[in-house]
């Protein structure tokens, strides 16, 4: 190692210390916080719970609830949130075993090899690796939670606790309904308010189901990677947002019989906010869609082939190779498989097999489904393990009566390249 390159790990070194212990410190505040309002609630101390009219205390949050529930509040908040750091304790400290065996196994143990296979889990398995990624992700499950679980609303008239939402009232939640909360129309933009809050809270429930799902895919798979908290906490964010953009479109009312009413979809705004939430690009493919429709915008047309035509390819596959920057075959074609089977939790015979298909694909274009459903050749690796078919002068009679003569030809052309 270079003299450079010693000094340049030793301030990396450096860094990590300071960052763990941020990290520890976060992670214990808000530990600390939630078992301390278990503990107000717990013991309710005298006063506490008094009607201060429109200033109350934030510890009388721990009044908004019955104790019991308030509890279990608190304590389910404080699961979904440490589950981020709890797990990935798990992996660094349990799994690193297994990974190196499945790597060593699936490229070989060869010197090179074993020395890439260690330079990366010495890099990979350690918490400082997470620690942006894991921070930036419970907090952003923290504020969405406790929407979900802690902040209660009251009627406008109510004495009781908890939060008053119409003095929450923002372009965000009321967009252009703003005019009712301007006119004083108290009604309806509290219609329209909890319409939108609803929209938010599931869309983040639904893309939170979606992360809990995809983080234990991971830790079984051995592909736990900050990538993975990068990724969820977007999608977090963007499937609540395009939820609550989209309750516009259903907490709309019409006029029937002098009577103004809400759409029946209103009440089904928790399911499709929540179906928004776990697939947030159908969502935004909807927004698409009907804005384009609205404005006479034509969509636009890529000229790229779906990484779906390739055969074992499923939707959790392709998100994984999505988030690897391929998000088409025409550039999964120069994936470096060995790179990509230490980073991901597919083997390397798995990416080797995707690859050769989509080399098939790139290089015989729209003939490639008519081909493979005439020869059963899906691959570049298993057209070489065929070639004998289109060297043979014998076998030429044989292959015309299920491919014309030029994507025969065109074959062969293939087939002398790649060989």
């Amino acid at each position: 190692m270079s003299e450079q390159e010693k000094t340049g790990s030793k301030r990396i070194g450096f860094l990590k210390q300071p960052i763990d212990v941020i990290v520890g410190i976060v992670f214990a505040s808000i530990f600390a916080t939630l078992i301390t309002l278990v503990s107000l609630t717990v013991l309710r101390p005298k006063g506490i719970c008094t009607d201060n009219g429109d200033s109350y205390a934030l510890l009388q949050m721990v009044c908004w609830f019955d104790p019991v529930f308030m509890v279990y509040n608190i304590l389910l908040l404080l699961l979904i949130v440490m589950v981020v750091p709890s797990i990935t304790f798990f992996y660094v400290r349990g799994k690193r075993v297994y990974k190196e065996a499945r790597l060593r196994v699936s490229l070989g143990d060869d010197e090179d090899n074993a020395n890439k296979i260690k330079n990366y889990l010495d890099h990979s398995f350690k918490v400082s690796h997470y620690a942006g990624s894991m921070t930036l992700l419970s907090i952003v499950i923290l504020l969405g939670g406790a929407i979900i679980l802690l902040l209660k609303p009251i009627s406008m008239s109510s004495t009781g606790f908890g939060v008053d939402y119409s003095k929450g009232a923002n372009f965000l939640m009321l967009g252009s309904y703003m005019h009712h909360f301007v006119e004083g129309n108290t009604q309806e933009y509290m219609r329209v308010l909890i319409g939108t809050l609803t929209a938010f809270q599931f869309g983040f429930l639904g893309a939170y189901i979606y992360f809990i799902t995809h983080l234990v895919r991971s830790y079984f798979t051995l592909d736990l990677s900050p990538s993975i908290y990068i990724s969820c906490t977007v999608r977090i964010m963007m499937g609540a947002i395009l939820s609550l953009v989209l309750s516009f479109f259903f907490i709309t009312g019409y006029i029937e019989d002098g009577t103004k009413k809400p759409l029946d979809l209103y009440y089904y705004l928790p399911m499709i906010s929540f179906f928004i939430g776990f697939f947030p690009l159908r969502g935004l493919l909807f927004l698409e869609r009907a804005a384009s429709g609205l404005l006479h915008i034509l969509p636009t047309n890529y000229h790229s082939t779906s990484l779906t035509n390739l055969i074992g390819m499923s939707y959790q596959h392709e998100l994984r190779l999505n988030r690897e920057g391929f998000d088409n075959i025409e550039n999964f074609v120069t994936a470096d498989i060995v790179d990509l089977t230490m980073r991901t939790g597919f083997s390397y015979q798995q990416l080797l097999d995707w690859r050769s298909q989509a080399e098939l694909i790139v290089l015989l274009g729209d003939d490639y489904d008519r081909f493979r459903q005439a020869t059963s050749i899906e691959s570049v690796l298993h057209l070489k393990k065929n070639a004998s078919w289109f060297s043979a002068a014998s076998n030429t009679g044989q292959l015309s009566c299920v491919i014309d003569e030029g994507l025969y030809q065109k074959t062969k052309i293939i087939l002398n390249t790649v060989q």
